[in-house]
């Protein structure tokens, strides 16, 4: 049950970012679980966040991990200690803090036929 209100919160978030005539489509948006957490401090992670969104604009990206849980991190990816590199994407149930322009908002609602899909067990 825990799994399916987090996806729904992020669907709804993802709904807000598409429909938000302030974001242009190369522009990202930062989306935070209510229990991201800061290992560095709050200063770290919004000067990690606005390297990440410098480094985006000369990438073809839609989605940037700021945050996955350290547990969460599977085995066979390189770990990083700089935003100025990529890593390809994995899939988690853990992403904590990541930035996501509207083109990938609008990318992730496809793959959903219907919001109502992701009530039913």
């Amino acid at each position: 049950a825990g799994q399916i209100a987090c996806l729904t919160s992020h669907c709804l978030v993802w709904r807000e970012i598409v429909n938000d005539p302030r974001l242009a489509p190369d522009q990202f948006a930062l989306v935070l679980e209510d229990d991201a957490e800061f290992p560095l401090g709050a200063d770290a992670f919004r000067l990690a966040t606005l390297q990440a969104q410098a480094h985006l604009n000369d990438q073809d990206c839609d989605l940037c991990y700021l945050y996955v849980y350290p547990t969460a991190w599977p085995d066979g990816f390189p770990r990083k200690s700089s935003c100025a590199q990529t890593i390809p994407g994995f899939y988690t149930w853990c992403l904590l803090a990541y930035l996501i322009s509207p083109t990938g908002a609008k990318k992730l609602l496809s793959l959903l036929s219907d919001l109502q899909d992701i009530y039913a067990p």
